[in-house]
């Protein structure tokens, strides 16, 4: 610690109060931002602590408190704010902080009583009832905590933090249908509540609904009932971390809060200038919310700090290809790939671009260098394969397909591809043949479309049976025909006439084919 912090540390020894023993960080503990707001803060409190009265010394240790809490600092927090509400035993913001440290560090009986004490300084604040039933529910006072909650509804009706705490405390009762009552109905006033999904499934569960448990597990995410607070929500808005804010951001990315993901990218940026990870973070948010123009200033920014980073050129592709321009969208992809070739998603955007401009043996490479270094991916297999397929290497496509199959053996997509390669490669053995046919019947009797007649009849005239082939197809043709798709009109009329002539069909798809036109990806929200 250099001098000015060892003098800050000396002066801010504890003063004769009932309350904990100060511990200060050591700001040269953190990064630079927090390092640098940490001096400030300790600064700020030495200059107003000299001569000040106690009300203004409880104010500076208040806001110490505030700054260490910004930081999840709680245990020097927590110090700091009982001196606060000592010096100020009826200021209720230095209360309720203490309280909230406290239950932060795992102390719920001291916490409720904070808390209590909050509540009589100002006995409508809805989010001290709320954080009041939750220590309380912590500590094991279920009663206690129950009318908490309640109290919160009688003056936040439809709160789903009240309904989902109600619904806390009848699970631990075991009263299954009254928390499956409470955990919808607060799922109801906040469907974003996707945390919920988990206790609600173990109450259905419980009450021997074991299916509806299993598609409630299959959605339950991490946000919880959100607690209106605007005295925390200000107080972390303070945070001079940079990884408290981008953390923050992925959080509501993965919410499908990109409003919420901007501001809290934005704080970040603000703290850290010159943090690229920020600055691209904050460029994801920005597309996500529909403003390409402002993501696309943030990205150059972030070039402009470091021209060879791999993930701006890989946002910067993805951006271009969301705007309609694959040429650029290319070339940068190709460049984050040439910066970093173990950057897989970056490898399979430009397998995917490459794929859309029928450069399919320059996507096969690209697709077989991912599944090199992620052998199970079986989605990866399978473009491999139809990459293969579209540059009428059909032979070469069929280990990786039967790879895909094996990975995946209940996708209908895989089976499909795999039987189209079997039934038109002139290569394949008789057992190959065999297989596509029995394949292509299971997929047409599963889902009697044009698509999956298609490929029936693709394996059929494969087998030799070219006049149950052609109608087949015929009738495929007339359903094309009727939806007005033209492209596949015409590779329908190729592959009939073909079956028609005693011949079977040369290629599982012509290029132009849909299959060949993998999904446009926006870049991943990993903060690369």
């Amino acid at each position: 610690m250099n001098s000015a912090l060892r003098a800050a540390a000396f002066l801010l020894a504890p003063i004769a109060l009932a309350a904990p023993p100060l511990e200060h960080p050591d700001p040269e503990d953190f990064e630079p931002g927090v390092r640098d707001a940490l001096v400030e803060g300790l600064a700020a409190f030495e200059s107003a602590r000299a001569g000040a009265s106690d009300t203004e010394l409880a104010a500076a240790y208040g806001e110490l408190g505030r700054l260490y809490l910004a930081h999840h600092l709680t245990h020097a927090a927590e110090g700091v704010l009982a001196n606060a509400a000592a010096l100020a035993p009826q200021t209720f913001e230095w209360r309720y902080l203490l309280g909230y440290a406290r239950q932060q560090q795992g102390k719920p009986d001291e916490a409720a009583a904070d808390y209590a004490r909050a509540l009589e300084l100002e006995p409508d604040h809805v989010a001290v009832v709320l954080r009041l039933g939750e220590a309380q529910f912590a500590a094991g006072r279920l009663e206690d905590a129950q009318q908490s909650f309640l109290a919160a509804l009688e003056r936040r009706p439809r709160s789903a933090a009240a309904l989902a705490g109600l619904g806390r405390i009848a699970l631990r009762r075991r009263d299954y249908p009254a928390a499956v009552r409470a955990f919808e109905q607060a799922l109801a006033a906040e469907p974003q509540a996707n945390g919920l999904n988990y206790p609600l499934a173990m109450a259905y569960r419980q009450m021997g609904q074991r299916e509806r448990a299993q598609v409630l597990l299959e959605r339950r995410g991490e946000r919880d009932p959100v607690i209106d607070d605007p005295l925390l929500a200000g107080m972390a808005a303070q945070s001079a971390s940079v990884q408290y804010h981008l953390e923050s951001g992925y959080a509501a990315l993965r919410s499908d809060a990109p409003r919420a993901a901007v501001e809290a990218f934005r704080q970040a940026v603000a703290v850290s200038p010159g943090d690229v990870s920020a600055r691209l973070s904050l460029a994801q948010a920005l597309a996500a919310a529909g403003d390409a123009g402002a993501a696309m200033t943030e990205i150059d920014a972030a070039l402009e700090l470091e021209p060879e980073s791999a993930p701006a050129h890989y946002r910067k592709g993805s951006l271009f290809e969301q705007g309609g321009d694959p040429d650029a969208a290319l070339s940068h992809y190709r460049r984050a790939v040439a910066l970093d070739p173990g950057y897989a998603q970056a490898r399979l955007l430009l397998a995917y671009a490459l794929m859309r401009r029928h450069e399919f043996a320059a996507a096969a490479e690209q697709f077989a260098e991912i599944s090199e270094r992620q052998p199970g991916a079986a989605i990866v297999r399978y473009r491999l394969g139809l990459a293969h397929l579209g540059a009428g290497d059909c032979a070469r496509a069929h280990g990786p397909l039967e790879e895909a199959r094996q990975l995946n053996p209940r996708s209908g997509e895989i089976l499909d591809a795999l039987a189209r390669a079997y039934a038109s490669c002139a290569s394949s053995t008789d057992a190959q043949r065999a297989t596509a046919l029995e394949a292509a019947r299971l997929l047409y009797e599963a889902r009697p479309r044009p698509e999956q007649a298609a490929t029936l009849a693709m394996a059929l005239a494969a087998s030799g049976h070219f006049a149950e082939a052609a109608e087949l197809q015929s009738g495929a043709l007339e359903a094309a025909r009727a939806e007005a798709r033209p492209d596949d009109v015409a590779a329908l009329e190729e592959d009939l006439a073909l079956y028609r002539a005693g011949r079977p069909a040369s290629r599982a798809w012509r290029p132009g084919a849909s299959v060949f036109d993998p999904p446009r990806l926006a870049a991943d929200a990993d903060g690369r």
